[in-house]
């Protein structure tokens, strides 16, 4: 394909080719290649026809490729006359068409978008989840699919477009569906609030993204692109032909006509500019007062009241002295936080490196992603959640789905249900005497207390049956100690044992099992096989390197070869 790129620019060299503008100062374009796929581009004229054929001609005889006729199509602007455009098609060879239809799924669209035009990226994600049962997995394993398959699948039209909203809200309800096993015949129970379930797992949620927000949040990547890679052709193309003195100066600039990219990048802008940060260089032509160049953002938005004429275009390097700051040219006192926070700005003193864009939220100044989309969903300020620490838990991933919706109180003990509307008896389905909380399930019902004095919690602290659930969750799925006849640790026993008497609790509800009596030695045997096969172990490995080679067996003997892998522990 080198090849018929040299061609071509030959063929332009010499105007026998004849590029076409992508607007009126913009660059000029003859070809596109992406693996075995190429576009050309020429003025619709006789001339051009006949270098192109004879660029393809001499490429196909000197490579032993063909060019596929049935594969080809040739595109005219709508001011090409359409006699013309037959003569042009049967000296190309190639039939004409109104509609390039899709690349690698995405839309070619000239004539505007239409909402029904990314429908292909729902019906995809439908698709996905369609051939698994979500009845089959568990919550956690849902998860894991919805992160692997249907998160992933719209991201590439998403990093340069903005979805319609019917489109966002409609991938959201198909996620939020398969996790909780909901259907179009069967719903189901959604125990948790879809916003908090697409925050980041240390805010309380499970690490999902909401649609919307990911799609603003990689908008605001495409921002980051185009001021950072200037010399990439498709930055040259948007600066020339939407960047112009004209059109910004303009009244109405977002009525102005503009492609699907550059209206995605406008709604990106906002979270861009809200993580964005300059990096003051030599002699630093960043404007003072406008241009986010400290931690506290743009100085201007911190100071109320107008600034003197003379002093709004005061550039950074005016307010730099011999690597100080020279206060004298602010034209008044500026409060002593801002002032402290300005100082604190290093300067450049020996490099004569330029203004250089970060990304405020990230320690290398790289653009982040999960901190863009903080920014796009509102969740900068959001308060932390104090189950981060499940995910660090070491048991079952099941077991830690359950924890945190234990911590989020949206376990389906009666009194939840309650809450939600239902009319039910609140009553403990074991032992019929107190209202079933979610603290008196797994905890306070005498059917369930004998269950914990058999596995070692007269030897814990006294507060083991006065706490509140998320104080009783958190300090037992902390502690390290063994308190048990078998010695297992109790963070490793503790979330077994409220795992199996839930468990217990709904064989009762719904399959009228009678309570095992012997459930603490179940639960000691799931956590001791646990502890022996799936814990991390805190030993050290030393590796033994053996010289691997065939030995000739005994007489006798035959041997078989065979081959086999291990790395570590794991064979």
């Amino acid at each position: 394909m080198e090849y018929l790129g040299h061609l071509i620019e030959d063929k332009c060299a010499t105007k026998a080719w004849i590029p076409v503008k992508t607007s009126r100062s913009g660059p000029s374009f003859s070809h596109l290649f992406f693996a075995d796929d190429l576009v050309l581009f020429a003025e619709a004229d006789m001339e051009n026809c006949i270098a192109i054929n004879e660029a393809l001609q001499e490429f196909c005889s000197r490579s032993g490729q063909k060019v596929s006729e049935a594969k080809s199509r040739v595109f005219f602007s709508p001011n090409v006359d359409p006699d013309q455009r037959d003569l042009f098609s049967n000296m190309l060879g190639f039939n004409s068409t109104d509609n390039l239809g899709k690349y690698l799924g995405f839309p070619l669209k000239h004539a505007g978008v239409r909402k029904h035009d990314f429908d292909f990226v729902l019906d995809r994600v439908k698709k996905k989840l369609a051939g698994w049962k979500a009845n089959l997995l568990s919550m956690a394993g849902q998860l894991v699919l919805i992160q692997a398959a249907s998160s992933t699948i719209p991201n590439y039209v998403m990093q340069q477009a903005s979805l319609p909203n019917k489109i966002l809200k409609g991938i959201d309800r198909v996620n939020r569906n398969f996790l909780w096993g909901s259907s179009d015949h069967t719903r189901k129970m959604h125990w948790v609030n879809w916003d908090a379930v697409t925050k980041p797992k240390k805010l309380g949620g499970l690490g999902l993204q909401s649609a919307k927000g990911r799609n603003t949040a990689l908008l605001a990547k495409l921002n980051w692109r185009f001021h950072t890679e200037n010399d990439a052709p498709w930055v040259k193309v948007l600066k020339y032909k939407y960047c112009t003195r004209q059109r910004i100066n303009s009244r109405n600039e977002a009525n102005l006509p503009s492609s699907p990219t550059w209206k995605g990048m406008k709604i990106g802008e906002d979270t861009f500019k809200k993580g964005l940060k300059w990096i003051p260089g030599h002699e630093s032509n960043l404007n003072f007062w406008a241009d986010c160049w400290s931690n506290l953002g743009s100085i201007r938005a911190l100071i109320q009241g107008p600034l003197p004429l003379d002093s709004s275009t005061l550039k950074l390097k005016d307010v730099i002295s011999m690597g100080r700051w020279d206060w004298s040219k602010i034209p008044f006192n500026l409060p002593l936080g801002i002032r402290e926070e300005i100082q604190a700005t290093p300067i450049p003193l020996i490099a004569r490196n330029n203004d250089k864009l970060a990304w405020k939220f990230s320690p290398k100044g790289s653009f982040d992603m999960g901190s863009a989309y903080l920014i796009a969903s509102n969740l900068m300020e959001a308060e932390s959640f104090a189950g981060s620490w499940i995910w660090k838990l070491q048991t079952l991933p099941r077991i830690q789905m359950f924890i945190w919706r234990c911590m989020h109180n949206s376990i389906a003990v009666k009194e939840v249900i309650a809450k939600r509307g239902i009319l039910i008896d609140t009553s403990c389905p074991m032992c019929h005497s107190e209202a079933e909380t979610l603290t008196h399930a797994l905890r306070d019902c005498n059917i369930v207390k004998p269950i914990w004095y058999k596995l070692g919690t007269s030897c814990l602290c006294r507060s083991f049956f006065s706490q509140g659930i998320k104080d009783w969750l958190i300090s037992n799925s902390s502690l390290k100690s063994s308190q048990n006849a078998a010695g297992l640790p109790w963070n490793i026993l503790f979330p077994y044992a409220i795992w199996m008497i839930w468990k217990q609790r709904n064989n009762a509800c719904f399959s009228n099992k009678r309570p095992n009596p012997n459930i603490d030695m179940v639960v000691t045997k799931l956590a001791t096989e646990f502890l022996l096969c799936g814990a991390k172990s805190n030993r050290n490995i030393h590796m033994v390197v053996k010289q691997v080679r065939w030995e000739k067996p005994d007489l006798g003997w035959f041997k078989l070869n065979t081959d086999g892998a291990a790395n570590g522990r794991q064979v």
